[in-house]
């Protein structure tokens, strides 16, 4: 039993947004075969025309079309250095205690099974979670 003095329901939306088109659809894009050779001619082109400085030398030649490897430093013997250092500062640390509680044979047992522990734990920092260096 609506009055007639009553407004209609008012219906809320939200206004329609106008988009910009910056980059022309998929299927619009020129249908034609890539030319890997065409596009690295360009490149070298554009890096010719860069200041000396900027220069890059192109790593790959017609007659060689795979760039060449970079050399990697290998540095085993730095990262089993630093790996027996920290061994070496952990053992003069734990042989405080050790020797304090020498009578004991439980802490002995302790403190050479947190050793192992310590030394598990390095190698694993070492090899298993740090980058080459």
């Amino acid at each position: 039993m609506a009055d007639e003095n009553d407004e209609e329901r008012k219906y809320y939306t939200l206004k329609p947004k106008s988009f910009e088109r910056v980059n022309r659809p998929v299927h619009e894009e020129p249908q034609g075969p890539i030319d890997v050779g065409a596009m690295l001619q360009q490149n070298l082109a554009a890096d010719t025309s860069a200041a000396p400085l900027q220069r890059i030398q192109p790593v790959i030649s017609p007659s060689n079309p795979s760039p060449p490897a970079l050399p990697v430093a290998r540095h085993g013997s730095r990262r089993r250095n630093d790996y027996c250092t920290t061994l070496a500062c952990a053992a003069c640390v734990l042989a405080v205690p050790a020797w304090l509680l020498r009578d004991s044979d439980l802490a002995l047992i302790g403190i050479a099974s947190a050793f192992v522990l310590f030394s598990l734990l390095m190698a694993w920092i070492f090899w298993g979670i740090m980058d080459r260096y």
